[in-house]
């Protein structure tokens, strides 16, 4: 088995600099994915909350914007 470093199937004429490139987009890809998937888990879990405060009828006690609010943001 051969280290991660060495692509065994990039080409001998590869530059460095070509190497390098795909290396910072593929790692630019992926932390955009990462970022991506943080704002997705904070969402879930504003939903989540939202729904445990509006459970078993609370949502009657809170003023009245805020079950609007919670509908247009799931929405």
């Amino acid at each position: 088995m051969t280290a991660p470093a060495l692509n065994t199937s990039a080409l001998a004429t590869d530059t460095l600099e070509a190497r390098l490139a795909h290396e910072q987009s593929t790692l630019r890809a992926r932390s955009m994915a990462a970022a991506v998937l943080a704002v997705i888990g904070v969402i879930a879990l504003a939903l989540v909350a939202s729904a445990w405060l509006m459970a078993d009828g609370r949502w009657m006690t809170l003023p009245r914007a805020v079950p609007i609010a919670v509908w247009g943001g799931a929405l």
